[in-house]
């Protein structure tokens, strides 16, 4: 999660030159015996020199033997057994932070978020995601009140006293003995993690949510979308003001100011 509105950073960019837009897709969770994966970077910027959001790291699990979390914008989880897999940390630091850690037994940790660590897990829980960025309507890019990055909570084991954690701030809902929840499209928010991944019924880990890239600009300009590239919003207006904005959601491709 990375923003320079609001602050004394902002860009300076320049009509008819051409910038890079790529918005990443969230990492799927793990599922069977198969290991979550990391998310991916989003992008803007000129080529060699892009302005990088890591992806999520991704949850830790167990596929015969132990993994630890993965690192990333903000860092996955770790499984159930603590001395065995380990949470991601936050890499490269400033994006986010760590996930939290197993209770060593049943519960895992949950998801680090943009704004905090994920929550270590309980005898009796499974972590909570660790929180995101939320915008007021004042604050907001768009304009709108809004929310990125939170983490994913982790998973619980009913059967050892168990419940799962939930996630925040666009992180889905770890599962107890049941599925993962995904996290929220166009948030980066992470994937609930899943209890029993490796036998059946093979419950999977929720996928984390896609990310998106927003660009706020003077209202007398516009943003010319070159192939490759899907907008949600396209030179729309800031809801109470006059500037434009335009929203990527999906793809890589390059743009133009006019």
């Amino acid at each position: 999660m990375r923003t320079s509105y609001g602050s004394t950073t902002g860009l300076n960019l320049s009509i008819a030159t051409s910038y890079t837009v790529e918005v990443g897709p969230g990492g799927a969770g793990q599922v069977s015996s198969t290991q979550s994966v990391n998310g991916t970077e989003s992008k803007f910027g000129i080529v060699g020199s892009e302005i990088i959001s890591t992806g999520g790291g991704k949850g830790g699990g167990y596929t015969g033997s132990f993994y630890d979390g993965g690192s990333g914008g903000s860092g996955g989880g770790g499984a159930y057994s603590s001395g065995n897999s380990s949470p991601g940390t936050a890499s490269p630091a400033g994006q986010g932070f760590a996930g939290g850690v197993g209770d060593g037994g049943t519960n895992s940790g949950g998801g680090g978020g943009a704004g905090s660590v994920g929550a270590a897990a309980t005898s009796s829980k499974g972590g909570n995601g660790g929180s995101g960025i939320s915008y007021t309507n004042a604050t907001s890019i768009t304009g709108v009140a809004a929310s990125y990055g939170g983490g994913g909570g982790g998973a619980g084991y009913p059967a050892g006293g168990g419940s799962a954690g939930t996630g925040s701030d666009g992180g889905g809902n770890g599962g107890a003995n049941g599925v993962g929840t995904n996290g929220t499209p166009y948030t980066g928010g992470g994937g609930g993690g899943a209890q029993d991944t490796a036998i059946p019924p093979n419950n999977a880990g929720g996928t984390g949510g896609s990310g998106i890239v927003i660009l706020r600009y003077p209202s007398g300009n516009s943003i010319n979308v070159g192939s490759g590239l899907s907008t949600g919003v396209l030179n729309g207006t800031v809801s109470g003001g006059t500037d434009k904005y335009t929203t990527f959601t999906l793809g890589s491709g390059t743009i133009t100011f006019s």
